[in-house]
């Protein structure tokens, strides 16, 4: 499997599921940036598209007050990804 995490539970049996099936479907998957907040102790994980990833990880970063900012590549199905974007309205 690719070394790179994927966002959540859901999304690592799907990538797992699809895995073993032959491998990843790339045009199944999108690219993410987690970009991680933490204090060293609790953390939390807002989520953008890699478009604007340094946008958010600057804007984190004058906002954090001390805290560390470390953006991570996480790759994602079609459902989550049209749900960041805005692109899942029901």
């Amino acid at each position: 499997m690719k070394s790179e995490r994927v966002c959540c539970t859901a999304c690592m049996v799907a990538a797992a599921v699809q895995y073993r099936a032959g491998g990843y479907a790339k045009e199944d998957y999108h690219a993410i940036g987690d970009c991680v907040v933490t204090d060293g102790e609790y953390a939390i994980h807002p989520f953008t598209t890699e478009e604007k990833k340094d946008e958010v990880v600057k804007s984190l970063t004058e906002l954090a007050g001390g805290l560390t900012v470390t953006p991570e590549k996480r790759y994602v199905n079609t459902a989550f990804y049209h749900y960041l974007t805005g692109q899942d309205y029901q």
